[in-house]
């Protein structure tokens, strides 16, 4: 039986004090990693296997939008629980997706093309009926 005690942000494991990033990631199977892993195999055609789960941070988005607002968008002004998910294929293609803790995640454009070398987010993959509220889910 593993033991998590949660210490003012910390944790510790057998003793052995764990960041959040780390508490995360030691949850078995992080459903918000789970979803976003399967969305990015979908998007990218690959296997969900050769699909890593890089990260996975406990985040508090500003707002439902998840840190990805789109302008035309009203978003219910509420701090949201989720995570922040990092995720690299076999080929080495790299994605940020923000989840929420509720089963929606979004691929965070901005952040992917960063990741994979681009200033610009004009550079990631751009795939019709996946835009406005909601897209990525």
């Amino acid at each position: 039986m593993n033991v998590l005690l949660i210490l003012g942000g910390a944790a510790t494991l057998y003793g052995l004090v764990l960041s959040r990033r780390q508490i995360a990631q030691t949850t078995p199977t992080n459903p918000a990693a789970a979803i976003a892993r399967k969305q990015f195999a979908q998007l990218t055609g690959v296997a969900e296997t050769d699909v890593q789960i890089v990260a996975v941070e406990p985040e508090t988005w500003p707002d439902a939008s998840l840190g990805i607002s789109e302008p035309g968008y009203l978003y219910t002004q509420v701090l949201t629980p989720g995570f922040r998910v990092e995720l690299r294929t076999a080929g080495g293609r790299a994605a940020e997706y923000h989840c929420d803790t509720r089963g929606t995640c979004k691929l965070c454009p901005p952040c992917t093309a960063k990741m994979n070398g681009s200033r610009s987010s004009a550079s990631v993959i751009a795939v019709p009926g996946l835009s406005g509220p909601g897209w990525a889910r």
